[in-house]
C-alpha cells in the first residue's frame, strides 16, 4: 500500500481510502490463513510425534508384561537358573 500512495497510484480521496481498505483486508485474511495453515502443520507435526510415542510405549510395555515377565516367572526358567547356579 505504501508503493501505491508513494508513486501516487492511488491518492488520499474517498475512493482511494476505500481501495486500501479493501487491499488491507484482503492481506490480513490472506496472512490469517498462511498463519493458520502453518500452525496446523506444527501441530499435525507435534501429534504424529505423540502417536508414535504412544504406541512404542505400549509395545514396550506388552512385551516387558507378556514376554520377559512371563518367562521370568515360569517354573523351567527357574527351575534351569537354580540348577546352574546353586547346584553344581
Amino acid at each position: 500500500m505504501f508503493v501505491l500512495l508513494n508513486n501516487k497510484i492511488i491518492d488520499k480521496s474517498y475512493e482511494g481510502r476505500q481501495i486500501i481498505n479493501y487491499i488491507s483486508r484482503l492481506t490480513d485474511a490472506l496472512s490469517a490463513r498462511i498463519v493458520g495453515f502453518y500452525q496446523t502443520q506444527e501441530i499435525l507435526k507435534f501429534a504424529r510425534k505423540a502417536a508414535i510415542a504412544q504406541v512404542m510405549s505400549r509395545n514396550m510395555s506388552h512385551n516387558i508384561g507378556s514376554h520377559v515377565l512371563a518367562k521370568l516367572s515360569s517354573k523351567d526358567y527357574l527351575g534351569l537358573q537354580m540348577t546352574r547356579y546353586f547346584i553344581k
